[in-house]
């Protein structure tokens, strides 16, 4: 997801390294974030526009996320590497599906956020309701090893 830090909701479309807004940076473990989708087109590290004008389903609602580690960039022979999103293409939030499935189906993999720093006990003012159909968990494939 490409995350943008905001203390507020704003309906700013500038991506946030082109603002010079600090993401969230890496000795953020245990905070927690709202997390908005942000209905708007962006680009990719590589150049590629990817449209999530229509994809959220409510942009006023949101999750309460924790942070509990970094994006894995570069595990060699780990399941759970992700070189093209974690090693610098974009700033951005590895969200769980079970936080993304509430802002946005998961068939877009991507897309755009909102979100500033809350105390981990935060009630949204609009929570993001559970989808009808709740994704279950997946075990990795045998042999993975988890960073």
């Amino acid at each position: 997801m490409l995350a943008r830090s905001t203390t507020k909701p704003t309906t700013s479309s500038a991506p946030a390294e082109r603002q010079g807004i600090p993401l969230v940076p890496f000795h953020t473990c245990r905070r927690c974030y709202e997390v908005k989708c942000d209905p708007r087109k962006f680009t990719d590290g590589y150049g590629a526009v990817l449209d999530r004008s229509t994809v959220c389903y409510n942009a006023n609602a949101s999750v309460v996320i924790q942070i509990v580690d970094a994006c894995p960039c570069s595990y060699p022979g780990n399941y759970y590497s992700n070189k093209r999103w974690c090693c610098g293409d974009v700033d951005h939030i590895d969200m769980s599906v079970w936080a993304f499935e509430k802002l946005a189906d998961l068939k877009w993999g991507v897309i755009a956020l909102k979100y500033r720093p809350v105390p981990c006990n935060y009630v949204p003012a609009k929570p993001a309701p559970k989808p009808a159909k709740v994704t279950p968990g997946i075990p990795p494939p045998r042999g993975a090893q988890h960073p």
